[in-house]
């Protein structure tokens, strides 16, 4: 394989460096439910011949290439209305199409980021000979994937705990049934405050890459507020059918969720709905509290 040379290597770090500033661009303008919405319509909008002419993607569903996530909104945090209601859409979906993996409930979540992807560029590369590497806080071999040393697993939680130490507990309301080629998912409405986060998350570690030269993070993060519901196992049997049920619960209401912390989750398997909480991240209650204290004082409502 032919090496890549300094100036290729540089027109990459370039491009990479680019393609991040508009990440960034994008997701500052995703900061409100008005502008949620308009990114759901444009996803469908522009997905959905996709789906008529049938060409979904089908992807090995025994694992999550996507690696190390922070994540809301996990299960047992929903409430008993809003579970229901899922279930529900999900009985509904594979009632319209039987091929369709549907996630378990209790591996449902919001991915709120990417720390570091089991494939590509942007997994931690360890110095030296280190032996009985942490992976995620247990000793395991270096296997080249998910992997952190002790030093640089630390760095993370820091950058992560810097980020969150001022962001209230917030509401997500999910509101109607979306679908791209890829996978089919519930609308999320948090007033812009993941996003807020994302953008504060890939700010500080722009900043500590620049000073470690190690704290890398996933370029593919995610930029709306979705819980996915199924994902294509095969090219849908009636892709007309399906799009009929999409443009039919667009604006489906189902219930909402207040979220106060946060989950640093690996080893998601979307089959079995399992996963491995590494961290939680506790959102400052106080900070509600003094909110509506404040408005209290101004005579306003919280």
């Amino acid at each position: 394989m032919p090496k890549l040379s300094w100036s290729g290597f540089n027109s990459f770090r370039i491009l990479r460096r680019t393609y991040r500033q508009q990440l960034l661009s994008r997701l500052g303008g995703l900061t409100s439910d008005k502008t949620l919405r308009a990114e759901y319509r444009r996803i469908w909008e522009s997905e959905r011949e996709a789906v008529l002419a049938g060409r979904t993607t089908t992807v090995p569903f025994q694992r999550d290439p996507s690696g190390i996530s922070i994540v809301a909104g996990l299960d047992h945090e929903f409430p008993q209305e809003m579970v229901e209601k899922l279930k529900m859409t999900q009985r509904s979906l594979s009632s319209v199409d039987q091929s369709l993996v549907l996630i378990p409930i209790r591996g449902l979540h919001i991915r709120v980021f990417l720390l570091n992807p089991a494939f590509g560029s942007d997994m931690i590369d360890l110095k030296g000979s280190t032996k009985g590497n942490i992976v995620m806080g247990e000793r395991r071999p270096y296997k080249g994937a998910n992997v952190f040393s002790e030093e640089y697993y630390k760095a993370y939680l820091d950058f992560i705990r810097k980020t969150l130490h001022n962001v209230p507990p917030f509401e997500i309301r999910l509101a109607g049934v979306c679908a791209s080629a890829s996978e089919v998912f519930v609308q999320g409405f948090d007033g812009g405050t993941i996003n807020k986060i994302r953008v504060q998350l890939i700010k500080k570690l722009l900043i500590g890459y620049t000073e470690t030269g190690k704290l890398k993070f996933a370029d593919n993060q995610p930029e709306t507020v979705r819980l996915t519901l199924a994902r294509y196992r095969r090219f849908l049997r009636d892709p007309a059918k399906f799009a009929e049920f999409i443009d039919r619960t667009r604006n489906a209401a189902l219930g909402s969720f207040v979220v106060k912390r946060l989950f640093l989750v690996r080893e998601y398997q979307p089959n079995a709905g399992s996963y491995t909480v590494s961290e939680t991240f506790n959102l400052p209650t106080e900070l509600t509290e003094e909110k509506a204290r404040q408005a209290a004082l101004r005579n306003e409502p919280s």
